[in-house]
């Protein structure tokens, strides 16, 4: 039994965000059309689109492009996912996946944002919406932003 134990350990484990490819194909109405966009046959589209052993990211990548995604690859410290989100077993039982708003809180914790790096994000950001252009409009978005800004750091500090 310690032997199995460790080989998984090994092998390591792999979390998606949800919704998986199979499951964008499941909610698909027009199957030969999303192929169509990645020049692959209907049959052999919904094929590659399952999560089996052996799985090239290369293929995972062509599918995922039919459905105008991409694929990011992003190695973390084990225990790290399941100590910060709650992960569930894909029916194949080959991976895990997690919510989409998980991965917020996952990337919070692994890049252990600041709030002065995230200010200076929104800096930032200000500054490109001011270089964008100084219409009325702009000048009452900027308004706002500030004023849900202010609020939520005097929330954050409580």
């Amino acid at each position: 039994m310690a032997n199995k134990q460790r080989n998984s350990a090994r092998k390591g484990r792999i979390f998606i965000v949800h919704p998986t490819l199979e499951r964008m194909l499941l909610s698909c109405d027009n199957r030969k059309s999303v192929a169509f966009k990645v020049n692959v046959d209907k049959s052999n589209f919904a094929d590659s689109c399952k999560l089996k052993k052996d799985l090239h990211l290369s293929t995972y990548a062509r599918c995922a492009a039919a459905f105008g995604k991409e694929v990011l690859v992003l190695q973390v410290p084990q225990g790290l996912i399941e100590k910060i989100v709650e992960v569930k077993p894909h029916i194949s039982g080959r991976c895990y996946t997690i919510q989409e708003e998980s991965l917020t809180q996952l990337l919070n914790e692994l890049f252990d944002l600041e709030a002065t790096q995230l200010c200076k994000c929104v800096t930032d950001l200000f500054s490109e919406i001011k270089n964008v252009g100084k219409t009325t409009e702009m000048k009452l978005l900027l308004r706002h932003l500030a004023g849900a800004l202010i609020k939520a750091s005097e929330e954050y500090a409580e």
